[in-house]
């Protein structure tokens, strides 16, 4: 599948379909002047495969990303989404908008893809987050990504008859 043949309600379509993390203890590690992390992202019917991207610079808490890459073939993957801090202005090409500073999320649109621009160029101005952790969780609410449970350790002060009956 080619980017021209993306139209929105594909991508309304991939927003949507219910997702989980493959592998949500991916290593953080540090590259220049930034950590990043990549976690694998997979469809709850493992038709769809994405990868979650964490990006956070190391001198400026204000520059970090997050985002949504799906796999539509071997050699083709197209970012749907990026969630950014505010440490720079963006514009809208096509509608000649432009904010400064302000945390903003991109998203792909059929627009964008047909005027030839990146996929996801169009972003929108939020105050829903402030920091990497804060727009992570916006990501995996928007995009249907089912957040990793945390296990429960036996004898973590439970009494001792509910231990018997959750860990059998």
């Amino acid at each position: 599948m080619d980017h021209q043949s993306i139209s929105d309600q594909i991508l309304a379509g991939l927003k949507a379909m219910p997702k989980r993390m493959k592998s949500p203890n991916a290593k953080t590690v540090t590259k220049g002047k930034h950590t990043e992390r990549n976690i694998e992202v997979v469809t709850l019917a493992g038709f769809h495969s994405f990868t979650l991207i964490e990006r956070q610079a190391t001198l400026d808490p204000y520059n970090f990303s997050c985002g949504l890459i799906w796999k539509a073939s071997k050699s083709q993957h197209v970012i749907l989404a990026r969630y950014n801090g505010s440490n720079h202005p963006h514009t809208n090409h096509i509608e000649g908008d432009e904010f400064e500073y302000s945390c903003h999320i991109h998203i792909a649109t059929e627009r964008y893809i047909e005027a030839g621009h990146k996929p996801e160029h169009y972003a929108q101005k939020t105050d829903r987050y402030s920091d990497l952790q804060g727009a992570i969780k916006c990501l995996l609410e928007d995009w249907n990504i089912e957040a990793p449970k945390k296990s429960i350790k036996k004898n973590q002060g439970m009494p001792e008859f509910i231990q018997s009956n959750l860990f059998v």
